[in-house]
């Protein structure tokens, strides 16, 4: 199953230990969505550098995707997003 993480507004970002171990559990899709970022990509590398951008201040979904259904591409990955809405789903 894929892993979805929550950080809310006024809260660090998790560890680079714990992102990586997501990662390592998920490898097939990473993303993000701020209030004011949206984010994704096959690449952890890119994902790690856009993350990176993230201010305490704001909150943060990030979702690390397991591949059971559909192809490994950066359309797969998620958070998804239609018009102001941005959503993201284990299964």
């Amino acid at each position: 199953m894929c892993v979805i993480v929550v950080k809310p507004k006024g809260v660090r970002m998790p560890s680079d230990e714990i992102i990586r171990a997501c990662a390592r559990a998920n490898r097939d899709g990473f993303g993000f969505c701020t209030p004011d970022s949206y984010f994704k990509s096959t690449s952890f590398i890119a994902f790690q550098d856009k993350l990176a951008a993230v201010r305490t201040d704001e909150p943060c979904i990030m979702h690390f995707r397991l591949a059971t259904h559909g192809s490994v591409c950066q359309a797969n990955c998620h958070p998804f997003k239609k018009k102001d809405v941005y959503f993201a789903h284990n299964g």
